[in-house]
C-alpha cells in the first residue's frame, strides 16, 4: 500500500517537477 501511495503522490508532484521519488520517499 505506502508503494501506491507514494507512486500515486509522485505522479502529482512529479507533474509539477518540485520533489523528487527520494525526496518524496524520505517524506513518508
Amino acid at each position: 500500500m505506502r508503494r501506491g501511495v507514494t507512486e500515486g503522490r509522485k505522479g502529482n508532484l512529479g507533474s509539477l517537477g518540485g520533489v523528487s521519488k527520494e525526496e518524496h520517499l524520505t517524506s513518508f
